[in-house]
């Protein structure tokens, strides 16, 4: 497959997605996580006001208005289970979007089963730097939503440094969630490319070889080729690992069908953020497909979107 190269990914369903990294502050620190993630900068200060977060779910609810399916709504940090208002956000939203929720998992099972709607997803990110005994928090967690009817999945930072702390994690996991393990390649954030970090190969082939079963009911987009063959697309982590995901020039629908919106209130264009929209309480959507100004799709959130050479 690597001797052939992707020329367009796209989608037979239209469906308009938000990423919202909703907080900037967290209860971890990753070396591998930009700080703006986790200082709390505006967390007391500049932060969107409950009132401004009520306006921009409107607009979300008149945005879903175009399209056939519900939004994909996936909510972020920091760590998003911290911001007080999540809970109304997930009551207001629930009706009209698809919930995802992507956490660290270290907030207490009794939290979870505080909220009035749980959300659809639940994506748990699971970091070797903070790896202790919260082995069986993470167990007790996952068998919590997933008896509830949540589709669980798990990010497991490949931290090349603490691989063996990657390893002992996968070992700690219950079993019957060890398929929906998703082994996760870092890059440095704070660079404007995004470089891979340095791995072993057979770092390199765990990670793309890892059977990770999908069981999304989520579409996944089409992936054409240079000789004319289609497939449905790929874990997007091995297209970045297999350095497929190199799409600058690129026509993206980035901005068109895809936002991401950021904890100072800005709305920009994919999860990249390569164009600034506005802010959440006045922001427009593009209304033609941009042109990827990056050099490499870091996001596997971005290389599903569509997107053709």
């Amino acid at each position: 497959m690597l001797n052939k190269k992707i020329i367009e990914i796209k989608s037979d369903v239209k469906q308009f997605s938000i990423y919202w990294v909703l907080t900037d502050f967290c209860n971890q620190a990753c070396s591998y996580c930009p700080e703006f993630l986790h200082n709390g900068k505006y967390a007391n200060s500049t932060a969107p006001s409950n009132s401004d977060i009520d306006l921009f779910l409107t607009k979300l609810i008149d945005i879903s208005k175009s399209y056939t399916t519900k939004l994909n709504l996936t909510i972020s940090g920091g760590e998003p289970t911290l911001h007080d208002y999540l809970p109304t956000i997930i009551n207001k939203m629930k009706p009209y979007a698809e919930i995802n929720f992507i956490t660290n998992g270290t907030r207490n099972v009794s939290w979870w089963k505080n909220l009035e709607h749980l959300p659809n997803y639940v994506t748990i990110s699971i970091h070797p730097e903070y790896y202790d005994n919260k082995k069986i928090r993470i167990n007790d967690l996952a068998n919590y939503l997933s008896d509830n009817g949540i589709e669980v999945a798990f990010n497991l930072m490949g931290l090349p440094s603490k691989w063996d702390i990657v390893l002992s994690i996968l070992d700690d996991l219950d079993d019957k969630f060890k398929p929906l393990l998703i082994p996760k390649i870092i890059q440095n954030m704070e660079e404007f490319e995004r470089p891979v970090l340095v791995y072993t190969p057979e770092q390199l082939k765990f990670i793309k070889t890892y059977p990770t079963r999908i069981v999304s009911k989520k579409q996944r987009p089409t992936v054409t080729y240079s000789d004319g063959s289609k497939s449905t697309i790929p874990n997007p982590n091995v297209i970045i690992a297999n350095n497929q995901h190199l799409f600058k020039d690129w026509k993206c629908s980035a901005g068109v069908d895809s936002i991401s919106v950021h904890p100072d209130g800005s709305v920009k264009a994919g999860i990249c953020g390569s164009y600034i929209l506005g802010n959440i309480t006045d922001f427009s959507l593009k209304k033609e497909y941009v042109t990827c100004p990056r050099p490499s799709c870091t996001c596997p959130g971005d290389v599903n979107l569509d997107k053709y050479k």
